[in-house]
């Protein structure tokens, strides 16, 4: 009786671990977005603001890659190139990671997922003061995207697993600096957002290039824009071994 009670004692103990474990795994699986609806936020990991690169490495190595692969990226590098080209740096003041003419931040980015770990395909719009993604379309996108440029270069928006789109308001700044200065003012802050994210890019072992030969209104389509102006294409992915 003895021998038997001390058996049924650990079956209790080893079912208890069995389905605490269980319990576990399922609360971790919770963490993980199964299925999206248009106007659906996604909460991005904080991102770090260190790393073991040097500025001077990541400048001297950077290069623009036209040939990807299509291997997943995880959602921790997702947020860090996100917040590195229009994250926000400073929470009492809203300032972001890239200058901007009299602070008033026109640029958009709008981000056609393929391949993240953890985030359905879809196409997003990244919110920089929550930093979060905003569902925007809950189907892959990219094709749509494709139209804009060459047949013979669409497999490097295809099969890409992540490509950016840098748009902009173009009101935002000119209703301060004008019609002839202020579009100015928006290129150059354009450009400074995409180096970082180049940089940011090299420093997570990731390649991009800035894209700029492409048909406007097909841009403006597959984004689904509003008052936004197509500035910048960039696809993100790690680079094919030719």
């Amino acid at each position: 009786m003895r021998i038997l009670a001390i058996f049924l004692c650990l079956l209790l103990v080893a079912s208890f671990v069995i389905s605490t474990g269980i319990a576990e795994e399922d609360e971790k699986k919770s963490y993980k977005v199964e299925s999206i609806a248009v106007g659906d936020t996604i909460q991005l990991p904080p991102p770090r603001t260190s790393s073991s690169f040097s500025i001077e490495q990541v400048i001297a190595e950077r290069r623009s890659v036209r040939e990807f692969t299509d291997a997943v990226i995880s959602l921790e590098k997702l947020s860090q190139l996100l917040w590195s080209g229009q994250g926000i740096t400073d929470d009492r003041r809203g300032y972001r990671a890239a200058p901007s003419a009299g602070a008033k931040y026109p640029l958009e980015i709008y981000v056609f997922v393929g391949n993240v770990q953890d985030i359905p395909i879809g196409l997003y719009r990244y919110f920089p003061y929550e930093h979060q993604l905003i569902v925007v379309a809950n189907y892959d996108r990219r094709r749509d995207l494709a139209r804009s440029i060459p047949p013979n270069q669409i497999d490097r928006i295809l099969e890409t697993p992540v490509v950016f789109v840098i748009g902009a308001v173009m009101e935002r700044t000119t209703r301060k600096y004008g019609t002839t200065r202020g579009p100015r003012y928006v290129y150059i802050e354009a450009g400074a957002a995409a180096e970082n994210i180049m940089l940011q890019a090299q420093a997570l072992y990731l390649d991009t290039l800035m894209w700029g030969a492409f048909d406007d209104n097909f841009v403006y389509k597959a984004c689904r824009m509003d008052r936004e102006e197509p500035i910048l294409i960039m696809p993100i992915g790690y680079k094919k071994k030719l």
